[in-house]
C-alpha cells in the first residue's frame, strides 16, 4: 500500500484516513447506485435490505435521532470505526478533561510522517492510537484490494434488515450523493407541499406515496390546471438513481464532499490533492504501471478542478460546525 501511504503520510491523521475512506469506496458507491436501474440487480438490493412496514419507515424518516443510531450501528460492525467511536464516546464522558483524550485529539490534527518521527524518537510511548488506525484500515485495505475476506460480511448481516439500515441504504446515501440533502428534510419539505422535493424522494423512495398527506398532494397535482406538477412528479416516479449518475458524478460528488469537510477540518486540501488520492487508489488497485485515475473522464486536470468547483457542495450539511473545527 506504498501509495496511499505516501498520500496518508504528509497530512492530518483524521482527515487524510476519513478522505480516503471516501475515495475508496467512490466506484462502488457508484456500482451501487446504478444496481437501482437493473431490475435483477434492484431485486436483489430489495431483498437484502427489505421494507419495514409502512409505519415503521415513516418513522424513521421522523426520527431525530437517525444518524446518532447510523452512527451507533456502524460502530458495532467495523473494528476500525469501533475505536474512533470508543474514542469519541471517552471523549463524550469525559468532557475533554481527560488528558489522554485531548492528546488523542491533538494527534489527529497531526501528520501521520511526524507521529512516526516521535514515536521512533521516543521509545516509552509505542503504538501511536493514530498510527495503530491507519495499520489496521491499510491492512484491511490491502486484504479487500487482493480478495481476501476478513469476516466483515457475516458482521455486517445481522443489521442489513434493521429499518434504519434499510433506510441508510436506500434513502440517505442516494439523497447525499444526488441532491446534496438529508432527506428527512426532503420528507419534511414534502409533507408540506414542496413539490420539487417531493420530485426528488420519488426517485430514490416511491413507497413515500402510500403517506396519505403526500399522495394528497400527488393526487391534486393530476388536477388538468396542473399539467407541470404532474409531468415533474410522474418523471421523476419513473426515474432511479441509476438514471441520475455517471462513475464521473460520483467521484466529483465524493471530492467535494473531501474538499468541504477539510475546510471544516481547517486544513483545506488541493483539488489536486484530491485528485492525487484518487491516482494512489488506482495504482495500487490496478498496479504501479497503471495510468492515473481518470477513467476516460477528464482530459486534464483543469476538467477535474472546473467539475469540482461548480459542484453545489455540502456546507448545508455542516453548517453545525461552521463556527468551530473539528
Amino acid at each position: 500500500m506504498k501509495n496511499i501511504q505516501a498520500w496518508v503520510n504528509d497530512k492530518p491523521a483524521l482527515l487524510a484516513l476519513t478522505s480516503l475512506e471516501w475515495a475508496y469506496w467512490a466506484p462502488d458507491i457508484y456500482d451501487y447506485l446504478r444496481a437501482f436501474g437493473d431490475d435483477g440487480r434492484s431485486r436483489k438490493i430489495k431483498e437484502k435490505f427489505p421494507l419495514p412496514p409502512l409505519d415503521e419507515w415513516i418513522a424513521v424518516y421522523e426520527n431525530p435521532s437517525v444518524i446518532t443510531s447510523l452512527t451507533g450501528i456502524l460502530l458495532s460492525m467495523n473494528d476500525l470505526f469501533g475505536k474512533v467511536g470508543n474514542l469519541l464516546e471517552q471523549n463524550r464522558i469525559s468532557n475533554s478533561n481527560d488528558p489522554s483524550i485531548r492528546e488523542i485529539k491533538k494527534q489527529g490534527l497531526s501528520t501521520l510522517s511526524k507521529l512516526r518521527s516521535h514515536e521512533e524518537a521516543d521509545k516509552s510511548t509505542p503504538n501511536n492510537y493514530w498510527l495503530q488506525i491507519a495499520k489496521m484500515r491499510l491492512d484491511s485495505m490491502r486484504g479487500e484490494i487482493s480478495g481476501v475476506d476478513d469476516g466483515g460480511l457475516e458482521k455486517v448481516g445481522g443489521f442489513l434488515t434493521l429499518p434504519i439500515v434499510v433506510y441508510a441504504a436506500r434513502v440517505l446515501v442516494p439523497s447525499l450523493l444526488l441532491y446534496q440533502r438529508n432527506p428527512q428534510d426532503l420528507f419534511r419539505e414534502a409533507k408540506s407541499g414542496k413539490l420539487d422535493s417531493l420530485a426528488k424522494l420519488l426517485v430514490i423512495d416511491k413507497e413515500i406515496l402510500r403517506d396519505e398527506t403526500i399522495f394528497g398532494f400527488f393526487r391534486d397535482a393530476t388536477q388538468p390546471d396542473k399539467e407541470l406538477d404532474y409531468n415533474m412528479l410522474t418523471k421523476a416516479f419513473k426515474q432511479t438513481p441509476a438514471d441520475l449518475v455517471t462513475l464521473k458524478k460520483v467521484k466529483v460528488a465524493v471530492a467535494r464532499f473531501i474538499l468541504d469537510i477539510s475546510k471544516v477540518m481547517g486544513h483545506r486540501f488541493t483539488i489536486n490533492e484530491i485528485r492525487a488520492l484518487y491516482d494512489k487508489i488506482e495504482k495500487e488497485r490496478e498496479g504501479d504501471n497503471a495510468a492515473i485515475d481518470e477513467d476516460g473522464l477528464y482530459d486534464s486536470e483543469d476538467s477535474f478542478y472546473k467539475a469540482v468547483i461548480r459542484h453545489p457542495g455540502y456546507d448545508s450539511l455542516f453548517l453545525h460546525l461552521s463556527d468551530k473545527k473539528i
